[in-house]
């Protein structure tokens, strides 16, 4: 039997924004401190609204937080309108605070003009301390009376006392909520989206977590993740409006149906679910708000939320498990379940729930569409000189022209082409400066755009955005700081690190829209879940990375965008350092290169992590690879480092006979020192190879490694 449903929610206010009082909010009163919003010690999430009780300065009057006019509905007799918050009690010095005087007074008003009020609570010391604990605790009111009229609520401190106190300390309020509930009884549904957004400080893992709880949603999908359980969502969608149900038991639930859930929350590997109780469908057939993604990120806001991201390209799909997609900053992974068979750079809109496994956000497709176009676009690469090359090869005849558009700055160039079989679109970029670029390629046909829009490193490798990576010996906090030496604000969103071997340490989707200013630094660390490392370093700009295998010594690691063009890379436990003369590692001034104890965080005030500090180069060695005897196909990776600054470095590739077989590196009219490269040798044949690296037209030096069979 139906028991209870949040048909309608009225008002809600989780003072989270940065603004306060909120928008429409007042914060009055005949004292000097008045409310304030909260970081520490709050009730849910990152803010809480909350009031002094004691105060080191003599204060005696009244602190008013009052709300904006709130309308209240027409209910039917068996409806009844809820009003409820929640608060916590104050402490100092880690004990709760008693120093509550008997003559104060706390209130909780009601009014339906603003200035003739009723009392719904009044607190004094002995009654607001009663039983105290570190919870938070809810208080709720049936204000059915004032349906169909405007009411305002606000919360009174009033202050009798005059004596001082040692240190101050607040009492805080959250999640103030009125909705409509139909049926007999009264009994909260809580809002999913306080569910997931009211978490640990500095964790995922939600406050409710371990707690019974009411619930009510639409189910989005049956079945999907894992073959088990569903997905419901808030009517009106928005972040966090989504969770995950678990059971075995689907029977009669569909696709459409408004439910209530009673259960616990539970975090399954940080992925925030529901174990219910009692599952009990409201109506049938209900719609919802489908999330658009376009500039949001992919990540724990839209955790268990259904999203729509459209004209997304298929990046890799080499993956057993799912895809990689990307639309501008938007970057995710699409599981494969139930999927066609996708090609890279397959344009597609996907419609699907955002889950969290396996240490990544990935999309369990509810439908997707194919975008389809006379041409495919089968690669991009920087070509010898300052060019670009986009290779495209048709899929069906078209009945008109295309169109191909390429645009990055100011720079702009189109082709038509009519029923070939396959193009190259080449592209000179010397009138660029050396940066970072947002570039945009696009296909027009029969009024149909589809568009590309990805970052560009100019020229490739050598940009103004630094990366760095080391540990903190001997605790091993291992850290990836990257900087931004660009005279203009970098958003890293679709940039990736991979270490010399390729496999991937950080991924494109997790590191969401972060944007870093000029001279901006933003650290990442692993685990912090665990370890606390953000906070143990006190560094504000600053996130876990939960997805993250350690790089071995003397290897080298890359920045690099998804379509493989190199940002930056450093050869990391060693003395080669960032590209430019810039890095944000610490070398010991009295250690040379590999003393381990030459490497951590900075002895001195705004040292690593986090900050500037110089790195020490040595001039031992001009050319290092890292090593000298590969299997068919590995990547050779070697860095290079010159003496004085050149304008001109070619790296040659020559076989055992000194005949050549390819140029692998050139850098012209650039001032430059140090870099790092990396050639597939898939193409090469088992024998001896060398390696000779020429300035200014004089080899400066060579060497020789070995090519064996696999």
């Amino acid at each position: 039997m139906l028991i209870i449903l949040f048909s309608q929610q009225t008002f809600y206010e989780d003072f989270e924004s940065a603004t306060f009082p909120p928008t429409g909010w007042t914060n009055t009163g005949t004292r000097n401190t008045k409310w304030v919003r909260r970081t520490s010690g709050v009730v849910f999430g990152s803010a809480s609204a909350g009031v002094q009780i004691a105060q080191t300065s003599s204060e005696i009057g009244s602190a008013i937080l009052q709300t904006p006019q709130i309308n209240l509905p027409s209910i039917s007799p068996s409806d009844s309108i809820i009003f409820s918050f929640y608060y916590r009690l104050p402490s100092v010095n880690s004990a709760f605070d008693t120093r509550f005087k008997s003559t104060d007074t706390l209130k909780v008003q009601i009014s339906t003009d603003g200035n003739n009020w009723n009392d719904l609570i009044v607190w004094d010391s002995t009654s607001l301390f009663n039983n105290a604990d570190n919870l938070s605790h809810k208080v709720q009111f049936n204000i059915s009376n004032y349906q169909n009229s405007t009411i305002y609520i606000r919360w009174i401190f009033i202050d009798n006392t005059s004596s001082t106190d040692a240190s101050n300390s607040y009492f805080n309020i959250d999640s103030v909520f009125i909705s409509v509930k139909t049926g007999n009884q009264i009994s909260d549904c809580i809002p999913i989206d306080s569910i997931q957004k009211t978490v640990y400080p500095n964790t995922d893992s939600s406050m409710f977590s371990g707690q019974s709880i009411r619930t009510c949603g639409i189910i989005t999908e049956i079945g999907k993740y894992n073959g088990k359980g569903f997905h419901i969502k808030m009517k009106n969608g928005g972040p966090y409006s989504g969770i995950y149900v678990y059971t075995t038991n689907l029977a009669g639930l569909s696709k459409g149906d408004s439910v209530i859930i009673d259960g616990v929350v539970q975090e399954y590997y940080k992925y925030t679910e529901i174990v219910p109780s009692s599952i009990q469908i409201v109506s049938s057939n209900k719609s919802f708000k489908i999330d658009t993604l376009i500039t949001d990120s992919i990540g724990e806001k839209y955790e268990g939320v259904y999203i729509y991201v459209r004209k997304a390209v298929v990046l890799d799909n080499t993956n057993s498990y799912r895809y990689t997609i990307k639309n501008g900053n938007i970057s995710a992974y699409l599981s494969k379940y139930n999927l066609p068979n996708l090609q890279i750079n397959d344009v597609i809109s996907v419609w699907g729930v955002l889950v969290y496994e396996y240490g990544e956000y990935r999309i369990y497709a509810d439908s997707i569409y194919l975008h389809q176009m006379p041409y495919r676009l089968i690669s991009i690469n920087y070509g010898y000189g300052d060019s670009i090359i986009f290779k495209f090869q048709k899929v069906f005849s078209p009945a008109s022209n295309t169109n191909i558009k390429f645009s990055v700055s100011s720079l702009i160039k189109d082709t038509t082409i009519l029923d070939v079989d396959s193009f190259n679109f080449i592209v000179k970029l010397n009138s660029l400066g050396r940066g970072l670029y947002n570039a945009k390629l696009e296909m027009i046909y029969n009024n149909d755009t589809l568009e590309r829009i990805f970052m560009l490193p100019y020229p490739n490798g050598f940009s103004c955005l630094l990366l760095n990576e080391f540990d903190d010996y001997p605790t091993s906090d291992e850290f990836i700081e990257i900087k931004n030496f660009c005279p203009y604000s970098v958003n890293i969103g679709g940039l990736f690190v991979k270490s010399y071997s390729g496999s991937s340490i950080y991924t494109s989707s997790d590191f969401g829209n972060i944007e870093l200013p000029p001279n901006g630094i933003y650290v990442f660390v692993y685990d912090t879940f665990q370890n606390n490392i953000c906070q143990k370093y006190n560094l504000s700009n600053c996130k876990a990375l939960s997805k993250w295998t350690y790089i071995n010594y003397r290897q080298p690691m890359i920045i690099s965008t998804p379509e493989g063009f190199a940002v930056d890379s450093i050869w990391y436990d060693s003395y080669w350092g960032g590209r430019d003369p810039y890095t944000t590692i610490r070398v010991s001034a009295t250690e040379r290169g590999w003393a381990r104890s030459a490497w951590g965080p900075s002895a001195i005030a705004g040292g690593t992590p986090g900050r500037d500090n110089d790195v020490y180069i040595t001039d031992d060695k001009e050319i290092e690879v890292n090593k000298k005897d590969l299997a068919r196909g590995e990547i050779l990776h070697f860095a290079f480092n010159i003496e004085n600054e050149t304008n001109n470095i070619y790296i040659y590739l020559y076989d055992d006979a000194g005949r050549y077989i390819d140029r692998i590196y050139y850098e012209k009219n650039y001032l430059t020192r140090k870099g790092i490269v990396f050639y597939n040798t898939s193409k090469l044949k088992p024998g001896i190879y060398i390696v000779a690296i020429t300035v200014d037209g004089k080899t400066k030096n060579k060497l020789v490694f070995r090519i064996r069979p696999k």
